[in-house]
């Protein structure tokens, strides 16, 4: 297991270079570095996008209030569709890789152009459990860091999750 760092700034406690490896369907391995991202960038991505409206009401209550339907296809696909693009937008601002095109909306055409999905489910995993983590989920993911390969902070090495592909990481963490 990694030893902690003492944090002397906030620099320890931010921009962190993650190294998530993930298999392909061929079962060949693929190291993506993510960069964790701050809480002002995922609030600057959120607010990028239009959430959809409050579901359908579908009835009543006995002092008139209403009952919304969660359950409606079009509300449920909406709320999917706008999660994805979440997902993506998270993904685009985090992967270290460069990807064609000028504009944010260019480069979300690319990664969905040519990114496979085995890749995309496996990342959008480990970007939820990079920017959102849970206290009962630490120290699961800290005995999972291992050192990155290249440092990328000043005051230490970035850290990357183990070896396993992140889809058996994610596997064996959701019992």
């Amino acid at each position: 297991m990694q030893e902690p760092i003492k944090a002397k700034s906030l620099d320890d406690l931010g921009d962190v270079i993650v190294t998530v490896t993930i298999r392909r369907p061929d079962n060949k391995r693929v190291d993506v570095e993510l960069r964790a991202l701050s809480e002002p960038e995922v609030t600057d991505i959120r607010h990028s996008i239009d959430w959809p409206d409050l579901p359908p009401v579908k009835d009543y209550d006995g002092k008139g209030n209403p009952i919304r339907n969660y359950d409606d296809k079009d509300y449920r696909k909406r709320v999917g569709d706008t999660n994805l693009l979440f997902a993506q937008k998270c993904l685009l601002a985090m992967i270290q890789i460069d990807i064609p095109g000028e504009t944010e909306s260019d480069k979300l055409k690319e990664l969905k152009k040519k990114m496979g999905q085995y890749a995309l489910s496996q990342l959008i995993r480990a970007i939820d459990k990079i920017n959102n983590i849970e206290e009962k989920d630490i120290d699961n993911v800290v005995s999972s860091f291992r050192p990155a390969r290249n440092g990328h902070t000043p005051a230490h090495g970035a850290a990357g999750l183990d070896d396993e592909p992140v889809g058996e990481l994610a596997e064996a963490r959701e019992d």
